[in-house]
Formats: structure tokens, C-alpha cells, sequence
């Protein structure tokens, strides 16, 4: 099947192969989830920019604390409006 798939997909930037599902190093973010062993995890992100990491580590981890971290003011009033009524936000 990659044999006929690959040569379609590739001129577009994708490509198939098989991975152990134990591996890491794919997605930080799968890894994450395998890798954090409690339910609440706290995880700190410093540059949040709008909210694009809460999205990914709320959908990747049980049930995380995020504190998030913007310096510029245009930017936090984007994450806030984006985040800040999120649980554990």
C-alpha cells in the first residue's frame, strides 16, 4: 500500500511508514502523554502566544494545570479571550 500511496503524497510534504506504537519522538505531545505518569500534570508555557499549546496539551493530557505566560499585551488579550475561560487555565 505505501508503495502506491508514497508517490502521490510526497509531492505534497507527506509521506507513510510504520511506527512501533511504543516508540518516541514522533509528537512531543504523544510522548508527553505517555511519559507523565499523574493525572494533573503542571505545565508551565512561557511564550503562549494565543493558545495554541493549551489546546494541544489539553487534548494530549488527563486533566493538566496550565500557567501561561505572554509578554506582549496585544498577544495576552488574544490568549486571554482564546483561554481564559478554560478549566485548570
Amino acid at each position: 500500500m505505501r508503495s502506491v500511496l508514497n508517490p502521490l503524497i510526497e509531492p505534497l510534504g507527506y509521506q507513510l511508514f510504520r511506527t512501533d506504537p511504543k516508540s518516541l519522538g514522533l509528537s512531543p505531545f504523544r510522548d508527553m502523554s505517555r511519559l507523565v505518569a499523574t493525572t494533573q500534570p503542571v505545565v508551565f508555557d512561557v511564550g503562549a502566544n494565543v493558545g495554541q499549546t493549551v489546546r494541544k496539551m489539553r487534548r494530549h493530557l488527563r486533566s493538566p494545570v496550565l500557567h501561561c505566560f505572554e509578554p506582549t499585551p496585544s498577544t495576552f488579550v488574544k490568549l486571554t479571550e482564546r483561554c481564559g475561560e478554560l478549566n485548570n487555565v
